[in-house]
């Protein structure tokens, strides 16, 4: 990651003006003056496609190794082939590391919404704690996967919540944190989960 990247520069290069296209015109509730930073963080042990954002003309990020899994040279061990899977994981969890140790440099960590979480049960590697199913299926193990709320001052830390949600409730979360009223001029299926997130 760039060291020079100002703070408007680090998080407004991404989500900003994705985010501008689609809350255009919509109704900003004044609860705070200073609205939260969002980062939504979904895992996944595989590359993707080129990836984009809506209303981009050009992909931001190229991930040519689609076929892969996504494990970087600097990572990758190909002495021990068997634990792929331990390679990734320890390249997502560097990473995300250096996502939080830029928050913290540009002062913007306590002004910070992330949501980490993934899209499906796991496929190679990783375990579904004895839940029936994987990546693929509609049993408990292809659905069900762990999401992390980090908000420091706001999110109190070390709450427990088993309580069901889904990634479809993310979005009217969002514009709950940032006191931005729900859309009314089309169907929003997810619900705030505001309270979950800071309670047990």
């Amino acid at each position: 990651m760039d060291e020079s990247l100002s703070k408007r520069n680090f998080l407004g290069w991404r989500g900003g003006s994705i985010a501008a296209t689609h809350l255009k015109g919509r109704t900003v509730r004044s609860a705070t003056q200073k609205k939260p930073n969002f980062i939504l963080i979904f895992a996944d042990d595989l590359g993707y496609g080129d990836i984009n954002g809506f209303g981009l003309t050009e992909p931001s990020v190229e991930t040519p190794h689609l076929s892969r899994m996504a494990a970087s040279e600097d990572f990758y061990t190909p002495d021990t082939p068997d634990d792929l899977y331990a390679d990734v994981i320890r390249e997502l969890d560097f990473s995300i590391g250096r996502i939080f140790q830029k928050l913290k440099q540009l002062d913007l960590d306590k002004d910070t919404f992330v949501i980490f979480t993934s899209d499906n049960g796991p496929w190679y590697g990783g375990s579904t704690r004895g839940h029936r199913g994987m990546k693929g299926k509609t049993w408990e193990g292809g659905l069900r996967v762990p999401m992390i709320a980090r908000w420091p001052g706001t999110i109190p830390a070390g709450i427990v919540n088993p309580s069901p949600a889904g990634t479809i409730d993310i979005f009217p979360t969002i514009l709950n944190a940032a006191g931005v009223d729900i859309p009314r001029d089309r169907i929003i299926d997810g619900e705030d989960i505001w309270s979950l997130l800071t309670s047990t």
